[in-house]
Formats: C-alpha cells, sequence, structure tokens
C-alpha cells in the first residue's frame, strides 16, 4: 500500500523526491495487538486463489447469561446461552456480524405490503437508549419503501440495521449484504443535534445493499482475503452512497430541509478550506485510503482523509443538477440508479463495474461528456470544493456571524471549537489544538468568503 506507481517521460534518468511525514509516536504493542497480529499472521495459510464463497463453515456462539442477540444467519439449534447457525459459505460468514448485549430491543420496520421482514436490532448501555420515536419507526419505514423505489427492485433476503447506542462503543457504520453493523451516541432518539448529525447513517448503510454489496467496483471485488484491493472507484461506493444517504435521510423525515441544507452547506464550507487539495487530488483520497482512513486528526487538513465520502457527495449533486439543467423531466441519478443498480433476483451476488460502465451508464440517461467531467474533478488540484451542485440549484454558500447548525451539533459531540472559517484551526475545550488549517492561519476572525 506503500508504493508509488510513476510514469516517467522518456529521456528521464533521475528522479527526485521530497516528502512531508506527519505522524504521531506509538506506543508498543499491547498483548492484545500482538494477539491479533499473529492471528493475522496465522490467518495467511489459506492458499492464494483460493475462493473464500467455497469454503463451507458452520459457526456457533455462547453468550453471557441473559444476552439477546440479532444476525442474519439463521438459528439451527439454540440451548440455553449457546446458539448453532446454519453451515454458509466463509464470506457470507464474515459478512454476517451479530449484535448482542443485556439491554436488547428488536423494533419491526416492514412497510405494508413489503413481503420481505426488516427489522431494527438495537442495544443499549441503558434503557433510556433504546427508546426509539414513533416518528423515527416511521421514517424508517418509509426508508425501506422508499429506497428500493428510488433505487432499484430487489433486496438481498431480509434486512437487519443493527444499532450500538453507547459512548464506550464504537461509533460507525459497515455495510452488509443483508444487515448493516451501525454505532452511534446514546443519546441518539433524546438528543436532536446528535440525531442531526447521525440522521444519514442507517439510510446510507442501507443504499450500500445495492451500491457496494450487489454493484463493487472491479478493484474491490476480490475472490479471497489475500488478495489486496484497490479503492480507486470510491468515490463511487462511497461517494454516490454519502449523497443517496443523505437524500433518503430527508425525504423520510429523519432530517428536516433546513438541517439537511445545513449539513450540506457545513459539507461544503469544510472541503472549501481543505489546504491539502493544493497537493493530493480527491482521486488519491480513494487510492490511499488504506494509509489515510485509520490517520490520527493531527494535520487532517493538509494530509486529507476519506474526502471520497463527502466530496463524491457534492460531486453526485453536480451530477444530478447538470442533467435537470438539460433534461426538464425527472432528474439523471433517479434514472441512471434504476437500470445500474437493478438486481434481477434477490442473491447475495457481487456483480464488478469499472469506471467506462458508469460513464456509460450515464450517457444512457443524457448524452454528455461525463467522463471529462468527472476527471476534471477527480484530478482537481483546485483551492476550492465542487459547488456546481450548490449553485445549479440556485444556492450558494455564505459565511455569516451565525454559526450553522450542523457545526454547532459537531462541536458539542466531538467537545471542540472549530474556528476552521476565522482562525483556521480546530481546537478542543482543555485548549489544546486538534488540527490547522496551514495558509489560511492569516485570516483575521471573522472573515466573510463566499
Amino acid at each position: 500500500m506503500y508504493a508509488f506507481h510513476l510514469q516517467i517521460p522518456a529521456g528521464i534518468t533521475e528522479l527526485q523526491a521530497s516528502y512531508d511525514t506527519a505522524y504521531l509516536q506509538r506506543q508498543e504493542l499491547t498483548r492484545l495487538e500482538q494477539g491479533v497480529r499473529s492471528f493475522v499472521e496465522s490467518s495467511r495459510a489459506v492458499p492464494q486463489g483460493n475462493r473464500d464463497g467455497l469454503s463451507a463453515v458452520a459457526a456457533s456462539v455462547r453468550l453471557p447469561e441473559g444476552w439477546k442477540f440479532g444476525t442474519a444467519l439463521t438459528p439451527t439449534q439454540q440451548s440455553g446461552n449457546s446458539v448453532e447457525f446454519q453451515t454458509v459459505s466463509l464470506t457470507r460468514l464474515v459478512d454476517s456480524p451479530l449484535i448482542a448485549g443485556p439491554i436488547y430491543r428488536q423494533v419491526q420496520i416492514t412497510p405494508t405490503g413489503e413481503p420481505l421482514t426488516h427489522v431494527v436490532d438495537m442495544v443499549g448501555e441503558s434503557d433510556e437508549a433504546i427508546q426509539i420515536t414513533d416518528k423515527d419507526i416511521a421514517s424508517l419505514k418509509q426508508l425501506v419503501a422508499e429506497t428500493g423505489n428510488f433505487l432499484a427492485p430487489g433486496i438481498t433476503r431480509s434486512t437487519h440495521f443493527f444499532l450500538t447506542l453507547g459512548d464506550q462503543t464504537a461509533h460507525h457504520g459497515l455495510e452488509h449484504h443483508e444487515s448493516s453493523d451501525n454505532g452511534t451516541d446514546e443519546e441518539m432518539f433524546s438528543d436532536t443535534g446528535v440525531h442531526d448529525l447521525e440522521a444519514d447513517l442507517l439510510p446510507h448503510e442501507f443504499v450500500h445493499s445495492w451500491n457496494g454489496k450487489y454493484k463493487r467496483p472491479a478493484g474491490l471485488a476480490t475472490p479471497n482475503y489475500q488478495e489486496p484491493m484497490h479503492g480507486d472507484l470510491l468515490w463511487v461506493y462511497e461517494g454516490l452512497t454519502d449523497y443517496l444517504g443523505n437524500i433518503l435521510a430527508a425525504r423520510t423525515g429523519l432530517r428536516s430541509p433546513d438541517q439537511f441544507r445545513e449539513n450540506l452547506a457545513y459539507t461544503a464550507a469544510m472541503l472549501d478550506h481543505r489546504a491539502g487539495r493544493s497537493w493530493r487530488p480527491l482521486q488519491d483520497t480513494a487510492t490511499s485510503v488504506q494509509s489515510l482512513f485509520a490517520a490520527p486528526p493531527e494535520w487532517t487538513n493538509w494530509r486529507r482523509t476519506a474526502d471520497y465520502y463527502p466530496e463524491g457527495y457534492l460531486i453526485w449533486l453536480e451530477v444530478d443538477s447538470l442533467s435537470a439543467a438539460e433534461e426538464q423531466r425527472a432528474k439523471v441519478i433517479e434514472r441512471f440508479l434504476s437500470p445500474f443498480l437493478w438486481r434481477p433476483e434477490r442473491t447475495a451476488t457481487v456483480v464488478p463495474y469499472k469506471f467506462e460502465d458508469v460513464v456509460t451508464a450515464l450517457n444512457q440517461v443524457v448524452p454528455s461528456d461525463w467522463a471529462k467531467l468527472l476527471r476534471e474533478r477527480l484530478d482537481s488540484k483546485s483551492p476550492h470544493a465542487p459547488m456546481g451542485g450548490i449553485t445549479n440549484g440556485g444556492w450558494k454558500l455564505v459565511y455569516t456571524t451565525q454559526k450553522n447548525a450542523t457545526m454547532d451539533a459537531r462541536e458539542k459531540s466531538s467537545e471542540t471549537i472549530d474556528l476552521s472559517f476565522s482562525l483556521g484551526l480546530i481546537a478542543t475545550k482543555e485548549g489544546d489544538v486538534r488540527d490547522v488549517i496551514p495558509d489560511r492561519l492569516h485570516m483575521p476572525q471573522g472573515s466573510v468568503r463566499e
């Protein structure tokens, strides 16, 4: 993952390179990390070329006393705290997490008339944490119905939304064919700010059932867990999903129209102040994801991070707005998605695609030089984020003295002070500088940029 691939012009006999290295001193490996490393080393004994989908595994689990669980796997036998599951391929086993805990609740979100069963399996650190509101239940039912209509028919069997609500557990989202593993704050259903920040979490992971788990970039569709993945199309895998997840959050009432616009404005402003744009194009944030995704927060602005999520969101918003301007009918995304993601049957298959396939699918909806537009956005070193999707819709990004609602919620959640758009830094409440924006620290406080 640390190799550099260069195209050297003819006649060049010498290369000179200089590097900026931003890192934190690492502590010695703990025994747990050593154990994990030993496991990873031993797992490499699987022969190269073996297809993990052909390896059959019979899984079982023994839970602590009083714990309940949810999983997409089918239980075949349960005795006390021990559960045995139906034999499946190694691929499906890895793709089927289990959620469990003493404070557990399952909520049905199957829309009326839907033949498949869809549920939310919640585990919390308190009984209060899992008290989902009736409004959110209704929104999630609408999400299931809306997503099928919005994207394409065909969902892989039933769907489990696993949701861990706690302040002592990881906050994340991870997609699977028949489920998604999600973790967020304990106050998800009781705090308006937290709810706003996480409103697109479940929609995002649900969209991945189509965009990611079914249709997948060729570089990510490896036959086994020994072959390296190549993430050059993550701006489609995650960027398009980020766009759709935010749209669906607003369509289903999980986020209000005003919250949607505030969230979009903060996303655009953050990317418009990303100093690393001057040297690292968006494409490289996808290609270099292995070293960026788990990098420390320090130097994020200069190093960049997994920007293919939010900037992919802006790119697909622009694609949508351009086509709508050319064609006074349904927007291109809705007409692009159905044939591109359409699944002929409800199976957990994987269909790979390449950049050319995306361009071809777009041209079938609205003929244009989509390849040129996308490559310009992906390879650009412009200091500014792509704002076409906002301006084409009749809006513009402005900076005022009134705090953005999403920004305010994020500050409270992360316990930081975000001065990115004035002094050019992010600090903790204790006064520690979390990150800075090089070349923008000279901006006077209260500056307004349009």
